[in-house]
């Protein structure tokens, strides 16, 4: 998803694969200015794929973004966009 500073987050795309590019200046390349998600999922014996807790998780993310003045986003929306 593409973030502006007036707009804010954009709609997410799916795309095939391929290469990222990243502007040289992005801060976690020069200063670890980085968020761990670390969101869980698990198959059931039925193929059925759980997650653990994401509510829990998209909070976390969200207090660890705030404390590193990464940009907000709707925990919500987050899980969402997973399931």
């Amino acid at each position: 998803m593409s973030y502006d500073v007036k707009n804010g987050w954009g709609k997410p795309v799916i795309k095939p694969f391929e290469p990222i590019r990243i502007n040289p200046f992005v801060s976690s390349l020069h200063y670890g200015i980085q968020c761990f998600e670390g969101l869980k999922a698990y198959k059931s014996p039925n193929g059925k794929i759980r997650l653990f807790r994401p509510e829990c998780n998209a909070m976390r993310l969200k207090r660890s973004s705030v404390r590193l003045t990464l940009p907000d986003f709707d925990g919500e929306e987050l899980i969402n966009l997973i399931k």
